[in-house]
């Protein structure tokens, strides 16, 4: 048979043993590179799924067991299973995820593009990118992907932008994209002589390109005219229309003030000197995160004879690739630290039109201070839960399952927001807290095994931070965003005060050092 195309993938095992199990299914796309977000990515989609009531498989089908119809005659969706799977591959999972997409009415172009959207988008593209920023977490790679459900062909690069693909085009209509330039050249007698290329171009970080297969002069669209058809369909303007959404940023922090009874509560939290001097210091001097040198020997904390903090018994994961370090500060064009708060409904159901809008808030950071944490909630239904408790009437455990179920039980109530708090901790009392980190975790997959995790968010109002590591923690393990509000009091005291007349030397109303 002859075809207008043809996708080939072959990949060297580089970091873990060939098994079929990690095979790639290759039923949308030929993925190369690896999605380092993909525990994060497989958990949001098992949360979706749980949220949605049934599989989003049967979901995306129009299927359900309670109303079989004529499009389900030959569909179980009793039998459909997960639509991600944590034991396949990462390219598997992303196949899978784009399938569903597809399967719910979407181009598969645009379905990538909501999977992996750039940084920044440009103006005429914003209201997409807009719309489903909140509704899909990106699936970071490095990762170039060929896809095609037999209609189109096309290719897309992640925003980090960083596996070659390199495009050949000649002016009978063929195209060529690969990772070397002239891989293609021996591939077949079809392949035009050099003299016939048109053009020689790649893609870039967050680029995308197509051919149509359906139109006859072969339909080549180029980043920018794939991202404008898409963005082109009115479907979005009036489906944004039907979300409330509040913007909060740039907004004036109040001023902090640090008590008598805070180094107290400090030496409670497991704040120590070197805490101070070496770390927050740095940041409110430098507005940038501290620096250290290898070779750090401090005992691991499992195995240390002092008392640690939840955090330090877990460790950054090792990506197992040489790829550069990534940051927003520095790579702005590759990251935003953009956080969206509130009830979220899933792309499946906006594609359908089934959804019942969305109330959102959108801050800039993920690190909040006491006046936008006010702000956020007089807009969204907030529920704030104290994580101290009294060790004379409850254990640690039980206190952990209380404050679980207090959780489930307020979003259940219409609570959009969840601001999980130790704030009414009293060094000098008789009650502890709940460390912020086993407190938003339970949380965390409580509402995801009640099925209402996509329902509201969940804020750690904390004493307990002083490093990036510990924000970083805390996001992973399931917190929107967080309020470090000793660090910020701490800050407020390490700044010099001002010689009359001049400024100070220091300002704590930005959080850049912790961001």
């Amino acid at each position: 048979y002859v075809s207008q195309f043809a996708i080939y993938h072959r990949r060297f095992s580089t970091n873990t043993m060939p098994r079929w199990s990690l095979a790639q299914p290759f039923r949308q796309i030929a993925h190369n590179g690896e999605i380092n977000t993909i525990r994060g990515n497989v958990n949001w989609m098992v949360s979706r799924a749980l949220a949605a009531g049934a599989d989003m498989g049967a979901v995306a089908a129009g299927c359900s067991s309670d109303d079989p119809d004529r499009s389900c005659e030959f569909v179980d969706p009793d039998q459909l299973g997960p639509v991600v799977d944590a034991s396949k591959s990462d390219s598997a999972n992303l196949d899978a995820s784009l399938e569903l997409y597809t399967r719910a009415g979407r181009t598969v172009d645009e379905s990538l593009l909501l999977m992996m959207p750039p940084a920044i988008p440009k103006p005429e593209e914003k209201l997409f990118f807009d719309l489903h920023a909140p509704l899909q977490e990106a699936w970071d790679g490095p990762a170039a992907v060929c896809y095609s459900d037999g209609d189109v062909v096309g290719a897309r690069l992640d925003r980090n932008g960083l596996r070659p693909a390199r495009i050949t085009r000649y002016r009978d209509g063929f195209v060529a994209l690969s990772s070397e330039t002239g891989s293609h050249k021996n591939s077949c007698d079809a392949v035009p002589p050099d003299s016939e290329i048109l053009e020689r171009t790649r893609l870039g970080p967050g680029m995308m390109c197509k051919i149509d297969l359906v139109k006859s002069d072969g339909g080549y669209y180029d980043d920018a005219a794939v991202k404008a058809q898409v963005a082109a369909n009115p479907k979005w303007e009036q489906e944004l229309a039907r979300q409330k959404r509040t913007i909060v940023d740039n907004k004036p922090a109040p001023a902090y003030t640090y008590g008598e009874s805070d180094t107290r509560i400090q030496a409670a939290f497991g704040w120590g000197s070197e805490d101070v001097d070496m770390q927050v210091l740095a940041m409110v001097a430098s507005g940038g995160e501290a620096t250290h040198c290898m070779g750090a020997d401090a005992p691991l904390a499992a195995m240390s004879t002092f008392a640690h903090a939840a955090y330090d018994y877990f460790k950054q994961r090792h990506a197992q690739v040489t790829n550069p370090p990534i940051d927003p500060i520095r790579e702005g064009h590759v990251m935003t630290t953009d956080v969206w708060l509130g009830q979220r409904p899933n792309c499946v159901d906006v594609a359908l039109e089934l959804d019942a809008g969305a109330d959102l808030v959108r801050i800039e950071t993920p690190i909040m201070h006491q006046a936008e944490l006010d702000e956020v909630s007089s807009v969204l239904s907030t529920t704030t839960l104290s994580t101290v408790y009294d060790p004379a009437t409850e254990s640690l455990e039980e206190a952990v399952k209380r404050i679980s179920e207090e959780a489930v039980n307020a979003v259940r109530d219409g609570a959009k927001l969840v601001i999980l708090s130790d704030k009414t901790f009293e060094p000098t009392g008789d009650k502890l807290y709940v460390q912020p980190l086993i407190a938003v975790g339970a949380s965390h997959h409580a509402l995801i095994s009640s099925g209402l995790r996509m329902s509201a968010s969940l804020v750690v109002e904390t004493a307990q931070v002083w490093s990036t590591h510990h924000v970083a923690t805390l996001i992973g393990y399931g917190a929107s965003a967080v309020h470090p509000y000793m660090l910020f009091r701490v800050a407020t005291q390490l700044t010099t005060p001002p010689a009359e007349g001049k400024k100070a030397k220091a300002a704590v109303e930005s959080n850049a050092g912790i961001e």
